[in-house]
């Protein structure tokens, strides 16, 4: 399930947006949901012009200036890569540790 998408009206939808309409329901307030690139929302969270950034992963330099609520949504990922890009080096490799990802 994708967790936010635009749908063929352009209108937000996906996990975190039910999530956020519920809040708004069991509160009783008003929720807009602004859909921006991910720099763009940071920002709007840092200047208080948004009060929430939704799907945000926890890092230290993201808790100087956000407070993080217990996790709502786990997350089970993957990673694929081309084998020419690493060699054919799989997980189970001992040399795959030591590649950096970024």
């Amino acid at each position: 399930m994708e967790t936010i998408f635009l749908d063929a009206n352009g209108e937000p939808q996906g996990l975190l947006i039910d999530i956020g309409k519920e809040y708004a329901r069991v509160n009783n307030v008003e929720v807009s949901f602004v859909l921006t690139d991910w720099h763009e929302s940071l920002q709007a969270v840092k200047s208080k012009e948004a009060d929430i950034h939704a799907g945000l992963l926890w890092s230290e330099h993201r808790e100087t200036y956000l407070d993080f609520l217990p996790g709502i949504v786990e997350i089970d990922t993957q990673l694929f890569f081309s084998s020419k890009l690493w060699g054919g080096i799989t997980s189970s490799s001992k040399n795959f540790r030591r590649k950096s990802l970024g």
